[in-house]
């Protein structure tokens, strides 16, 4: 698959959002009270599960280890 047939896949995905406000978000051993989030349904063909943003990550270490295949936050 190439970057634009990718790009086609996402963009037919698009759909309305809605904003929610969470009680609390927990992802990579770490938790946020009190957070807005948009929820934004995904086909699952795309193979993505979630998205974190700056309002999740900021403030923290987001460390990337491709070779072992692993994602952390400290």
């Amino acid at each position: 698959m190439d970057a634009d047939e990718e790009e086609s896949r996402l963009e037919s995905a698009r759909t309305a959002r809605l904003r929610l406000a969470l009680d609390r978000l927990s992802a990579l051993d770490r938790h946020r009270l009190a957070i807005a989030v948009l929820d934004h349904s995904l086909p699952p063909a795309t193979g993505i599960d979630g998205l974190l943003g700056l309002d999740f990550l900021r403030g923290s270490v987001l460390t990337v280890d491709f070779q072992a295949g692993r994602v952390s936050l400290a």
